[in-house]
């Protein structure tokens, strides 16, 4: 499939575990298959383009998440940069025993460490939103992978039938499949082992549960932060 080679590129050599990516399924093996079969890959197919724009398109919430955090920090910092500011300013004034001074300069220092608390908040909620955001693009790419593989497999099922039925023609039905064949998963002219190709499917699911739990957890300690960044501010 050479319209969707830039996935292939992307993903071959991906190794999940101890299973790695099988080699693509030439669409010349898709000769014998049937309507229904055609339909499922070609809905695949279409699924595939959705899934990677859909991924392409969330890499600016990704983001926008890293520009808030990055503006967060940043003021985070300046708050305590003044916070230091006052505290020597606040050393001066006493030098200078002008304890008027000292106390308006304190009072300053407070509402400063107000600031510094909220924005402490506030870091650690976007550090947890940016998080999320990654795991959630995390889960994108998950979910591209498995479609990937699923139509591989699918069309590796079809190029099964198309070896099976060369190879009884030739009455070579009985024949063990060739080293490469078994090397490749169909990089020979025997026969092509779909076991391989669900094997590698259903590695890539496991990893997707993986994602998704993962995320789940981001998800549920940034709407914790949040929450308690609301709180604070509402104080």
């Amino acid at each position: 499939m050479k319209h969707y080679h830039w996935l292939y590129s992307l993903l071959l050599g991906l190794c999940i575990g101890c299973v790695t990516m099988p080699e693509p399924v030439s669409d010349s093996y898709m000769i014998d298959k049937t309507k229904d079969e055609q339909k499922l890959i070609s809905e695949l197919q279409e699924k595939i383009v959705s899934k990677k724009l859909e991924m392409d398109n969330y890499r600016d919430t990704v983001k926008k998440a890293d520009q808030t955090l990055l503006r967060s920090r940043s003021e985070f910092s300046v708050l305590n940069k003044k916070k230091s500011l006052f505290m020597e300013e606040q050393k001066l004034a006493l030098v200078k025993e002008d304890q008027a001074a000292a106390n308006e300069i304190q009072e300053q220092i407070n509402g400063n460490e107000l600031l510094i608390q909220k924005q402490k908040l506030h870091v650690r909620f976007s550090e947890l939103m940016k998080a999320n955001a990654e795991a959630t693009g995390k889960i994108k790419e998950s979910e591209l992978a498995v479609l990937v593989a699923e139509m591989s497999y699918e069309k590796a099922k079809v190029a099964k039938k198309y070896f099976d039925k060369r190879n009884k023609e030739l009455g070579k039905d009985k024949e063990e499949p060739s080293f490469f064949s078994r090397l490749f998963g169909g990089g020979g002219n025997d026969t092509i082992d779909t076991s391989r190709y669900l094997a590698y499917l259903e590695k890539l699911r496991d990893r997707l549960k993986a994602d998704r739990e993962s995320q789940k957890e981001t998800e549920t300690k940034a709407e914790a932060a949040e929450k308690a960044f609301n709180s604070f501010t509402s104080q």
